[in-house]
């Protein structure tokens, strides 16, 4: 059930364990009437709960393979780990319509550390939280866990969070089908905690607003680095992400594909990226592409004057506003441009121009980088290319149509002699040393545009996709 991710590398971790190990086998073992403390390895029990019940706070429990349809109420830190994630199902039922509402497959509260490793979570079904609900400061920590099917009348059908001081700290996981009907957060829905993703994928989640993953009054800076959204789908804001009051920075992640769109398919906007009101958002080496809005912003839509967006060698390509502008891009206010290219998207006036790429009432800085339809004057600033100018095509390995969007087609590694090669500057991209791929991000002494850095070795460029 694990979906790898198109963004550089992941390494295989293992989760901390402590205090005393309790073990469970959902077909060999034996709660014993309630009597088994699960301390014997020769002598498991049969339920998850039962452990959990058995154990004190830090204890580890060792789940075999096996499928457990059992809800499951955490109330102090403990660590739950898995034979295999593919292998340790624990589920509400064996599928979504056969769950009684409410299901929720784990509950967590009280101000307890809980990590979960090698397991998947399904067929929840709840109001809020079908998948995994907290209800106090808890620090969550999923290592190699999927969130599978699980379904939400309102809000994170996956995960919901949103309590004062919670922590939810992500590594190699998976979100895949997660459906939340009139609320936030398919996936995740996160507001007043602390946030960090790292290597994992949102597939196929749907929700009102945050298809994939919803963040709002975020504590500190929300980390997302090798993050994919593919297929994520918002009936109202951002398909694959919405932010809102929250700091967010986007580091070596794709969004592809995703849909903001209304039943009736005028409506929508941020197709793969919304940023609401008081959000400042960041995105370095990442890509944007074939994702559509009903209305505008096919790619990235930033709401107000004080959600800033910055994108820092970053590709916004064939992607389609379908009823309004800025079928890449539209946004009030941009705070930077760096090392970027914005190309082949499309809005209601066409494919290619000024409007269809960005549709922008202000912006502080753009430096180094490549717009469709506008040329270097336009810009300001310095470096940039003449995006007026057919020659500066960037000769994308396979550009998709933006009229097929949403879609997760188009290759945007730039050819041997496209203009976006060594184009960029140097010192707008300190600090990051790798590009989307996992390579190296300077290659031949100056920095291309975009995420991609030709001159890697491309006969490996694929093992990352998903």
């Amino acid at each position: 059930m694990a979906v790898a991710t198109d963004a550089g590398a992941e390494t295989r971790q293992d989760v901390p364990r402590g205090g005393l190990t309790r073990y469970v086998d959902g077909i060999a073992g034996d709660d014993q009437g309630g009597a088994n403390d699960c301390s014997s390895q020769a002598s498991p029990c049969l339920t998850i709960s039962r452990a959990i019940d058995a154990a004190a706070a830090f204890d580890t429990i060792q789940i075999a393979d096996a499928v457990y349809t059992e809800l499951l109420t955490i109330g102090q830190s403990l660590t739950l780990v898995g034979e295999s994630e593919e292998g340790t199902i624990v589920q509400a039922h064996a599928q979504p319509s056969e769950a009684v509402n409410p299901s929720r497959v784990v509950t967590i509260s009280g101000s307890s550390q809980v990590s979960m490793a090698d397991l998947t979570i399904r067929h929840g079904v709840a109001g809020s939280g079908a998948g995994i609900y907290i209800t106090g400061a808890v620090e969550l920590s999923l290592l190699r866990v999927t969130l599978y099917r699980n379904e939400a009348g309102s809000s994170g059908a996956g995960i919901y969070a949103v309590q004062t001081g919670c922590m939810l700290i992500i590594d190699q996981s998976s979100f895949i089908e997660n459906a939340a009907g009139t609320g936030n957060g398919g996936g995740i829905h996160g507001q007043f905690c602390s946030v960090g993703i790292t290597d994992s994928a949102f597939v196929d989640n749907s929700a009102n607003v945050g298809g994939g993953l919803n963040i709002a009054d975020g504590v500190g800076i929300a980390t997302l680095d090798r993050v994919s959204f593919s297929g994520n789908l918002a009936r109202n804001l951002g398909g694959g992400m919405h932010t809102l009051r929250s700091t967010t920075e986007i580091v070596n992640s794709v969004f592809r594909g995703n849909l903001a769109e209304s039943a009736d398919g005028s409506g929508g906007a941020g197709g793969g990226i919304f940023s609401n009101g008081g959000s400042d958002i960041t995105l370095v080496n990442a890509l944007v592409s074939g994702n559509l809005a009903g209305n505008a912003g096919g790619g990235i839509f930033v709401q107000s004057s004080t959600s800033p967006l910055n994108l820092i060698n970053v590709t916004v390509a064939g992607n389609r506003a379908q009823a309004g502008n800025g079928g890449g891009i539209s946004a009030v206010y941009i705070g930077a441009i760096h090392n970027s290219i914005v190309w082949n998207n499309q809005d209601q006036t066409g494919t290619g121009n000024a409007s269809s790429a960005i549709r922008i009432l202000g912006t502080d800085d753009v430096e180094s980088s490549l717009i469709q339809g506008f040329s270097a004057a336009d810009l300001g600033g310095s470096g940039n290319l003449d995006g007026t100018s057919a020659a500066n095509n960037p000769q994308f390995t396979f550009s998709a149509s933006p009229a097929s969007a949403p879609t997760q087609d188009g290759d945007y590694h730039p050819a041997e002699f496209s203009p976006v090669v060594n184009a960029g500057d140097n010192a707008l991209i300190v600090g990051y040393d790798l590009d989307l791929d996992g390579y190296d991000r300077i290659v031949e002494g100056i920095v291309d545009l975009g995420p991609y850095e030709f001159g890697n070795d491309f006969l490996f460029r694929d093992r990352f996709e998903f």
